[in-house]
């Protein structure tokens, strides 16, 4: 595919794709102009890019209209970033607080102290104007200032507040059932080719400022502000993904992109399961993973045991719950995962003399074995 740079800044980069569409990616740059610090960390930019589509489908899927073409991470030319729709965008940073830190505690002391809850959301309105033009970053603006000034007209303000107003509480909620905090967040706006107003840009670790509910550790670019160690930093942004990508969303991911486990489709339940027990990490399935992998190596060689089944079948049901818990992985990762190939990996390295037969085992036999299984099964009508 075709794409040519347009724009390049120091965190983002976009291409051009066609006409009405851009590429963009992301780069590892942070920096932060209160605590006088700039630097790059690496795989921070990933871990914005999956954040970011993160909340963006989440947005879609709540009513608010954004900029993506694509409801997942797309790669060209060995490059990995989200297809977007070419916008006009607003200059203003629009800002919801609920929580005091930053920049209303430095300039409100006698009013409020850090992290001191609000009694109602505040609303912001900064304009998008580097510090080198006049020396103040993003000056703030009212709404006179900014219908008087024709950066939008009164109707266009009020539309931009009310998705602003809607977008926090949808990503406050949704945080809140990740036992994380929301303190603080920006984001940004534009018009699209109908010349409506939607969502732009991005939403991510640098934009948000949120901390763990019951530590009170940040979890974003807080970490950064602080001086932590470009380690700490990293570790913040990864562990906030984590966060993020709990089985509901994997679920909820897998049951509207059914084409993802057709022939796995025992993955649904299991992640049904998991739901009701509140076994929300992606740490577990790394751990079922491991577990699984044990069990396939113990099955390789007859020294796993189930009541009533052959050593061939055990074998075979060891590989189908190993490749459940990758798919769950890698759909949380925003990965697409080819379910054939990895079970001719797995069988590769299968000696079958060892358990006493003398047929190898098929693909086509690992997939057969859950079908068969999950026909005596109440709930198959709702997960095939």
């Amino acid at each position: 595919m075709y794409k040519k740079i347009v724009v390049e800044g120091k965190s983002k980069k976009i291409y051009e794709i066609n006409e009405n569409t851009y590429f963009m990616c992301f780069k590892p740059h942070l920096r932060s102009i209160t605590s006088k610090r700039e630097e790059n960390i690496k795989e921070t930019d990933k871990e914005r890019l999956i954040s970011n589509m993160y909340f963006m489908n989440l947005l879609e899927k709540n009513g608010i209209k954004t900029q993506i073409k694509s409801n997942k991470i797309e790669e060209i030319d060995g490059e990995k970033g989200i297809l977007v729709e070419k916008v006009k965008t607003i200059p203003i940073e629009f800002i919801c607080r609920y929580y005091a830190a930053g920049s209303i505690v430095r300039l409100y002391p006698s009013l409020v102290k850090e992290g001191q809850k609000l009694k109602t959301p505040l609303y912001k309105f900064d304009l998008k104007q580097d510090i080198k033009v006049a020396g103040v970053d993003d000056p703030t603006l009212n709404e006179n200032y900014i219908i008087g000034l024709e950066i939008l007209t009164k109707e266009q303000f009020e539309k931009a507040k009310t998705i602003l107003i809607k977008v926090g509480e949808i990503i406050r909620k949704d945080l809140e059932r990740k036992s994380i905090k929301l303190i603080d967040m920006k984001m940004e706006m534009g018009f699209d080719q109908n010349g409506d107003i939607i969502v732009i840009d991005e939403i991510s670790q640098d934009c948000i400022r949120a901390n763990d509910m019951q530590t009170g550790k940040s979890l974003t670019k807080d970490t950064f502000r602080q001086l932590k160690s470009d380690e700490v930093v990293l570790e913040c942004y990864k562990e906030f993904n984590s966060r993020l990508r709990n089985l509901e969303y994997i679920y909820e991911y897998i049951r509207d992109n059914n084409s993802i486990t057709k022939e796995m489709s025992n993955t649904k339940k299991i992640i049904q399961e998991l739901i009701q027990k509140e076994q929300n990490t992606i740490d577990f399935c790394n751990k079922k993973i491991e577990a699984e992998k044990q069990e396939i190596e113990e099955a390789k060689i007859g020294k796993h045991f189930h009541e009533n089944m052959t050593k061939r079948k055990i074998l075979v049901n060891e590989i189908s719950q190993y490749i459940y818990w990758k798919i769950i992985v890698a759909v949380s990762n925003y990965k697409y995962f080819n379910v054939e190939k990895e079970i001719v990996k797995i069988l590769k390295d299968i000696d079958i003399t060892k358990i006493g037969e003398k047929e190898p085992i098929t693909v086509e036999e690992i997939i057969q074995h859950e079908i068969e299984k999950m026909k005596e099964k109440e709930y198959l009508k709702e997960v095939i």
